[in-house]
């Protein structure tokens, strides 16, 4: 991938990842955080006052605080990569054991829906059904296009 802005530009296009990259979009913005005393050890914080400059009570203070930098461009691509392994591969995962665990104590149940509280639950555009058939197949075909998305990335 040439340009990590245009790669959340064309995920945020797509309906089906739009809130995935706004999400990373808002990871991204937030920088990196650390305690001030490992920022001034690290040299990606050029920006900080040598500790040398400062007085040795404000220092003492200053150990305290917190501060933050952008990403570097690869910790950016490592927050996307992460966040499409939990969306793609993790939950996936969770809502087949989920299922699976809910029909080893009933093996009546056949699916869950899911529904805001605010939403009636014959509207079908605003719920969500996980269902015992085929929770296997959608977990190897969303770890397929985790794959792909991996492949493309790395172009």
């Amino acid at each position: 991938m040439d340009n990590i802005e245009d790669l959340l530009r064309d995920l945020k296009e797509s309906p089906s990842t739009r809130w995935v990259a706004n999400e990373i979009d808002e990871t991204l913005s937030q920088g990196v955080s650390m305690n001030f005393k490992d920022a001034a050890e690290d040299s990606r914080f050029y920006e900080l006052i040598p500790a040398s400059n400062i007085p040795s009570q404000d220092k003492n203070k200053r150990q305290k605080y917190e501060t933050s930098r952008p990403f570097t461009e690869d910790e950016r691509i490592e927050v996307i990569l992460k966040a499409f392994e939990v969306v793609y591969l993790d939950l996936p995962a969770i809502r087949e054991s989920a299922i699976r665990n809910l029909a080893e104590i009933d093996n009546n149940i056949e699916s869950i829906v899911f529904s805001s509280a605010d939403d009636d639950i014959s509207n079908e555009n605003n719920t969500h059904e996980i269902s015992i058939i085929g929770i296997k197949e959608e977990s190897n075909r969303l770890k397929k296009t985790h794959s792909e998305f991996v492949k493309e990335i790395e172009k």
